[in-house]
């Protein structure tokens, strides 16, 4: 929600469907099949990095972090 001064404020809602396990799953077991590759070893530890930047950042009161800013390799993650 956005407010300027002197204007009237709008509240809007969109109802999104949230997504399944099937379709990804469905999408990434075609690409197999069919020899559209598959994700690939880097592919899951940048994957794994992002969730480790989104836990490191929150705890530092929503600093930017990335794998360039020394993110910590033996801390236990609640997902892991």
């Amino acid at each position: 929600m956005s407010t300027r001064y002197d204007a009237p404020s709008s509240d809007t809602e969109t109802a999104i469907e949230a997504p399944g396990p099937v379709g990804p799953f469905a999408a990434v077991l075609d690409a197999l099949l069919n020899d559209g590759g598959a994700p690939s070893g880097e592919d899951g530890r940048a994957a794994v990095e992002v969730l480790v930047a989104a836990y490191v950042s929150n705890d530092r009161g929503s600093v930017p972090v990335g794998p360039d800013r020394g993110l910590p390799r033996e801390r236990v993650f609640p997902w892991a």
